[in-house]
């Protein structure tokens, strides 16, 4: 009844009222797995040029991205806070995995 009195009121006003009743799990789960590296973050063993390099040249995915680095546990923080602060992107539609594709930040909307 609440809903369809709040409906009432947004079409009298010209708006329109939509209601979500449920959201993919990755839709919250990925942001939030990637706003874990939002802190400012060194990079002493320099995987970050080619984090943000490599998808220059073509797609390639998350997982295959960090295995080309010397420190791949290192290199998943490191892109993780590249997606954070937008220097790469990737479809937050889809579930976040090694095989997501990661894109240049200007194909990304940045």
């Amino acid at each position: 009844m609440k809903f369809a009195a709040a409906v009432e009121a947004a079409l009298a006003c010209g708006w329109r009222y939509p209601v979500v009743v449920g959201r993919q799990r990755q839709v919250m789960v990925a942001p939030d797995t990637i706003s874990s590296q939002r802190r400012p973050l060194t990079d002493p063993l320099g995987p970050r040029p080619l984090l943000v390099d490599r998808p220059r040249s073509g797609p390639c995915s998350f997982g295959t991205l960090v295995a080309d680095t010397v420190a791949s546990a290192v290199a998943r923080t490191q892109l993780l806070h590249l997606l954070w602060s937008r220097q790469v992107g990737v479809d937050l539609a889809r579930p976040l995995t090694d095989d997501s594709i990661v894109h240049p930040a200007e194909v990304s909307g940045r």
